[in-house]
């Protein structure tokens, strides 16, 4: 009775030891892939203009990724003066720090 006691709890200590590394593991992995990791990190974004107005575009990506809401402070207006509906750009920028939008640093026209 007594073996099976310490092999049983042997075994407990085994699980609960994965269990943790597993816990540890996605903690970690969520904290490298949530929004606030692509902060500070340069992305671009292809896709056509859904709508322009004042400083803020919507982009369509090609990707077939939902909207995504652009913020054009930051880009000069020469570089979207001339876009309309439908145009293909490619847009470059970081990360809000919501994660919500992305903040432009550039704004060019794409082949397509």
């Amino acid at each position: 009775m007594r073996v099976d006691q310490s092999l049983n709890s042997s075994r407990n200590n085994q699980i609960g030891k994965r269990c943790l590394g597993v816990v540890v593991v996605s903690l970690v992995l969520f904290g490298a892939l949530a929004p606030g990791a692509a902060q500070d990190k340069v992305v671009s974004v292809q896709g056509r203009v859904q709508w322009i107005a004042g400083e803020k575009m919507m982009l369509i990506p090609d990707s077939g990724a939902p909207p995504v809401e652009i913020d054009i402070k930051q880009v000069p207006q020469d570089n979207y003066r001339t876009l309309k509906e439908g145009d293909p750009v490619v847009v470059s920028g970081v990360v809000s720090r919501d994660g919500r939008k992305l903040i432009a640093t550039s704004v060019q026209p794409a082949g397509g």
